[in-house]
């Protein structure tokens, strides 16, 4: 998990919060910020999970079918918790 931390998480995450701190800017600064937890949670949150997890799995040794369907079951608990990621 340090290796996914260190050669992917980290440049990943620093890089789409640093676009986001660069490309939205709305009138007032809690508009700023909601809008880039929006596009955070809609738009990049579903892509890292399912990176997180298949890269998780792939580091464990395990089969793309058992990766699969722990993709699956996180998709469907996470809409049922956060409708729009």
């Amino acid at each position: 998990m340090t290796f996914f931390g260190a050669c992917f998480a980290g440049p990943v995450l620093h890089n789409w919060y640093g676009f986001l701190d660069r490309t939205i800017r709305l009138s007032t600064p809690v508009r700023s910020l909601l809008g880039r937890v929006a596009a955070d949670q809609i738009l990049f949150a579903p892509c890292f999970i399912a990176s997180f997890f298949v890269g998780q799995g792939l580091l464990a040794g395990e089969s793309w079918s058992t990766i699969q369907e722990r993709l699956q079951k996180v998709r469907l608990s996470k809409q049922v918790f956060f409708f729009p990621s």
